[in-house]
């Protein structure tokens, strides 16, 4: 688990400091993928 490989004495201190990265993730996810699918596409052409 994250939280006990950077020491926390609980999950509560990991989200309290990450949480800001976590909430960004499936946005960040979704426009990869989107460049990578479109960059392809435009490969095929």
């Amino acid at each position: 688990m994250v939280s006990e490989r950077l020491g926390h004495a609980n999950i509560g201190i990991t989200l309290d400091t990450y949480s800001h990265v976590i909430l960004g993730l499936p946005e960040a996810a979704v426009t990869q993928f989107g460049e990578m699918h479109f960059a392809q596409k435009s490969e095929e052409k």
